[in-house]
Formats: C-alpha cells, sequence, structure tokens
C-alpha cells in the first residue's frame, strides 16, 4: 500500500517538475522531502537523458 502512495507522489512529483515547478514546492505538494524529490528528479533525467540527445 504505501508503495502505491510512493510511485503516484513520484509521478506527481515528475509531472509538476516537467512543468517547472520549483523542487521545494513538489516536495511541499506531495508531502516530501525535498531530498526525495532530488533523487525522483535526478533519476527520470537520467532516465531520459538519451532521448534528449
Amino acid at each position: 500500500m504505501a508503495q502505491g502512495r510512493e510511485e503516484r507522489s513520484k509521478a506527481t512529483a515528475i509531472n509538476l517538475y516537467k512543468m517547472g515547478m520549483p523542487m521545494a514546492q513538489i516536495a511541499q505538494a506531495v508531502e516530501e522531502k525535498a531530498q526525495t524529490i532530488e533523487c525522483w528528479v535526478d533519476e527520470f533525467r537520467k532516465e531520459n537523458e538519451d532521448s534528449v540527445n
């Protein structure tokens, strides 16, 4: 159950990041630590850097 909530929070955080929202606001919106958001965004960037170049 907690896994599902985390996946939804992560998906929401990435969508907000794509929209240009600052990480501190994303953390507040999904009720996670800013460090967690930074990890998720870093992971997203690494997964998608090939498609950008």
